[in-house]
C-alpha cells in the first residue's frame, strides 16, 4: 500500500514508512539544488521593470518554475529567464 491515507495509523517503522512513502524515492541518490544567485535575482528583477511586464505574466513565470518567488529558482533557470527576458527586449 502507497500513501497515508487520513486518519489511518501504521507502526512507524522505516520498513513500513518507506512501503507507504517509496523507498525507491527515500533511497535515490541525492540531486544538488544550486539556487540562483542574488546578481540572477537582481537582474531578473531589473529586467523586469525595465520591460513592464504584468503581475499576470510573472504569476505563470513563476509558476512554470514551481517556485514562490525569484529566489527560488535554481540558476539554470534564472539564465533561462535572464536569457527569455532579453529576448524580449530585443524585439
Amino acid at each position: 500500500m502507497l500513501g497515508f491515507p487520513e486518519g489511518e495509523s501504521f507502526p512507524l517503522e522505516y520498513g513500513e514508512f518507506a512501503k507507504r512513502y517509496g523507498q525507491d524515492f527515500i533511497e535515490s541518490k541525492v540531486k544538488q539544488i544550486v539556487l540562483a544567485t542574488p546578481e540572477q535575482v537582481a537582474e531578473i528583477i531589473k529586467l523586469i521593470d525595465l520591460i513592464k511586464i504584468d503581475e499576470k505574466e510573472i504569476a505563470k513565470i513563476l509558476l512554470k518554475g514551481n517556485v514562490e518567488n525569484w529566489t527560488e529558482l535554481t540558476q539554470k533557470q534564472a539564465m533561462a529567464t535572464v536569457s527569455w527576458l532579453k529576448k524580449k527586449i530585443e524585439m
